[in-house]
């Protein structure tokens, strides 16, 4: 009973019950995240309403890693500037497109990249087998997707050029997303593709996290449930 000190994220033993449903919450906020926002983005009069499910994700995401103060203000610090960058480009849209493009996409691609190695972290420490932690695990899943997208659009306007996309379209978010998960599942149906050596180098550097991940989660889920069967 005297393990209450916090000890990261995954919280304390006699703290199982406060953070229950944080992972849970985080996995509904991505799932809308990933079927409302490449809609909502590509519609100026409704790109706000876009902007707002991406907060609501993000917040989502600090609330699952506030385990320990630092990792809040981490969490506000990437965030804030980027979601800021996101509203102003909304308002003012081209005064403010290069901060957009070259400050606001890194600050993204490291915000998603935090909160799904802090995800992550909390899951494997987790001594419990619950439902909490089966949506942790497939939320990091998830979140592996969102963060090697954010990184795909970040390096096509760093790099223009570093993804070929069909005839009179622009390689826009909604197509890095698609793209992220088409590679990150292995699966690849060719419309898209990777025409840069660092975008290659990027694309099966996630193929191999996806079938890393999926190796570490059914093997974490089985010791867990085996712990759990012998209590």
């Amino acid at each position: 009973m005297s393990k209450g000190k916090d000890t990261g994220i995954e919280g304390h033993e006699s703290g199982v019950e406060d953070r229950l449903g944080k992972f849970f919450w985080l996995l509904i906020s991505l799932l809308i995240l990933l079927v409302a926002y490449p809609f909502l983005a590509q519609h100026p009069a409704t790109r706000l309403l876009g902007l707002f499910v991406m907060v609501g994700a993000m917040i989502a995401g600090i609330a699952a890693v506030s385990g320990r103060r630092r990792h809040i203000i981490v969490g506000i610090a990437l965030s804030g500037p980027a979601c800021l960058a996101g509203l102003a480009d909304y308002v003012i849209h081209h005064d403010v497109r290069l901060y957009h493009h070259y400050v606001a996409l890194p600050l993204f691609t490291a915000f998603w990249a935090y909160t799904t190695v802090l995800v992550f972290a909390g899951v494997i420490k987790k001594r419990h087998f619950d439902k909490d932690t089966i949506c942790g695990a497939v939320a990091v899943y998830l979140l592996l997707g969102i963060s090697w997208s954010f990184l795909f659009v970040s390096l096509e306007q760093f790099v223009p050029g570093s993804f070929g996309v069909p005839e009179g379209e622009e390689f826009s978010y909604a197509n890095a997303l698609y793209l992220s998960f088409l590679t990150l599942t292995t699966i690849g149906y060719g419309d898209l593709l990777p025409t840069s050596n660092l975008a290659r180098t990027f694309s099966f550097l996630e193929g191999v996290t996806g079938v890393l991940y999926i190796a570490v989660f059914v093997a974490r889920m089985v010791s867990l449930y085996g712990t759990k069967q012998e209590a």
